[in-house]
């Protein structure tokens, strides 16, 4: 049971409040709809203790305890939402549900302990609280965090951590503390890993007895630690190249500025040629010459610029809305 559960002005109260009664009362099991990232999503059955297991492992991971304030404000659907929900009830923590917006600012009011965010949340919350978030545990998942993001993080000495979870997994099963250079993932308590054909496999047995087995490329350090390395559903492969997209993009970005999306398409001598979409509202004239910083494979072969992107509910891009709605538009060769 909570401390104290505060609804602010514009949070999800009814919403949030009818879960709070299922979890608190005979609900015997919950379903969650998975992220959509690759596909449709589609909803996941888990029982009350399976919940309790995997908040449980937060708690111990990051040190929860009744004396701290949690702050909610992310969407109640989401597993990420509903599992913050069940940590703060399981210390008997103080729970304070903002409202779900980009722009989130903490009450000047209340010290808060424990944050989850997405990335561009956490963009707005340091510009508006830098002092107030040194004392704050911020936990970030939903999508990748830029290289300029980070170095905000590691000048600022905040303290961020990176999740590693899926709905299948009932939110993280690791987490990185994010430092300059990158520290790996590494597992909570009692979840190991390993690989098959260089895809994470989850071994979680108190949440599913088979390994789970994931998209997910990495670089296994030992059983409870490992490097990301990108998705096999987005991994392009050029000429027998393997390429993953978002580390390019990372670096475009860091590099050039440009907010890129970056995806394969059909070619006959390649068998795919990078394609890439660039975030801007003016044409942009470019080169090989533009692109030193990649090696020769990881410069896309054509580029579209456009005014925006298309976002999951988890502000994911939408890598296949995307994917469609270039074919409407023409591209542009970089020679």
């Amino acid at each position: 049971m909570f401390k104290e559960l505060i609804y602010l002005p514009g949070s999800q109260e009814i919403e949030i409040s009818s879960f709070i009664r299922e979890y608190s009362g005979n609900t015997a099991t919950f379903s969650f709809l998975t992220s959509g990232t690759t596909g449709k999503p589609k909803p996941l059955i888990f029982s009350k203790e399976q919940l309790n297991v995997s908040a449980k492992k937060s708690i111990t991971y990051f040190e929860l305890d009744e004396f701290h304030t949690f702050y909610l404000c992310l969407d109640i659907k989401t597993v990420a939402a509903k599992m913050l929900i069940v940590r703060a009830y399981l210390c008997g923590a103080t729970l304070i549900c903002g409202p779900v917006k980009r722009e989130i600012e903490f009450p000047t009011e209340r010290r808060i302990d424990f944050i989850s965010v997405v990335p561009i949340q956490l963009h707005y919350l340091i510009e508006k609280n830098n002092d107030s978030l040194r004392k704050t545990k911020i936990l970030i998942g939903g999508a990748d965090i830029s290289t300029a993001l980070t170095k905000k993080i590691v000048t600022l000495e905040l303290n961020c951590f990176q999740s590693f979870g899926m709905t299948e997994t009932l939110s993280h099963v690791a987490v990185r503390k994010i430092t300059s250079p990158l520290s790996p993932y590494t597992g909570l308590d009692g979840i190991k890993f390993s690989t098959m054909d260089e895809r994470l496999m989850v071994h979680y047995p108190e949440l599913q007895e088979e390994p789970i087995t994931t998209t997910d490329e990495v670089q296994l350090i030992d059983e409870t630690h490992f490097f990301w390395k990108g998705r096999q559903d987005f991994v392009i492969n050029s000429g027998g190249v393997k390429l993953h997209p978002i580390e390019i993009e990372e670096s475009i970005h860091e590099n050039l500025g440009l907010k890129t999306l970056i995806f394969g398409l059909p070619d006959q001598a390649l068998g795919e040629k990078l394609a890439m979409l660039v975030l801007r509202k003016d044409p942009l004239d470019l080169n090989k010459g533009n692109f030193s910083f990649l090696t020769s494979y990881e410069i896309p072969k054509q580029y579209q610029c456009i005014d925006s992107f298309f976002y999951l509910p988890n502000e994911k891009i939408d890598r296949i809305k995307m994917k469609l709605a270039s074919k409407e538009n023409e591209w542009r060769a970089i020679l």
